[in-house]
């Protein structure tokens, strides 16, 4: 996935050259920044549901976006899994959210405008 300033992909080590990896850390989530010339991974936290990017705007959980268009990324949920997940964030727009929401809400579309 790219954006005007970033590049998403996923990089494996192999069992070769990591003969003791983790399962989990066997295929790692890059970004690399246009900008800076600079790449990471990122870093997982196996107390969250799922990797991805920190929420530390209001609490909610980490975003890890699958498509990029047009200055947005995207991210796609089962309802069941998002209404979970809200009960145990700290966002209340993601609390908002999951009040309207019924299990056969699905997908649930989260949509990020980058700045």
């Amino acid at each position: 996935m790219e954006t005007d300033r970033f590049v998403k992909f996923n990089a494996l080590r192999t069992a070769f050259a990591f003969p003791n990896l983790d399962e989990h850390d066997k295929v790692a989530e890059v970004i690399y920044d246009k900008q800076t010339k600079r790449a990471c991974s990122m870093k997982v936290d196996y107390n969250q549901p799922f990797e991805g990017f920190t929420n530390d705007l209001d609490g909610g959980i980490p975003f890890w976006p699958v498509y990029a268009s047009e200055g947005k990324m995207y991210q796609m949920l089962d309802a069941t899994d998002f209404i979970s997940y809200a009960e145990k964030s700290n966002s209340p727009k993601m609390k908002e959210a999951a009040a309207k929401l019924t299990e056969e809400s699905n997908p649930v579309l989260i949509v990020v405008t980058l700045k």
